[in-house]
């Protein structure tokens, strides 16, 4: 959950819930509204938003 945290303070999102198989970030910016679904794909999302953002 630490790699979940860190992504979202790079991304501008704030994780809001965590369910059993289900992880909701929400964008605290002019970003997507949320990204919602299995923790993996979660953070694949943020990981490429991250990536985005440094370049």
């Amino acid at each position: 959950m630490e790699l979940l945290e860190d992504l979202c303070n790079k991304t501008g999102y704030m994780p809001v819930a965590t369910e059993p198989g289900t992880v909701r970030v929400v964008a605290t910016g002019v970003a997507a509204p949320y990204i919602e679904g299995n923790l993996t794909d979660v953070l694949k999302r943020l990981i490429r938003l991250a990536r985005l953002a440094t370049n």
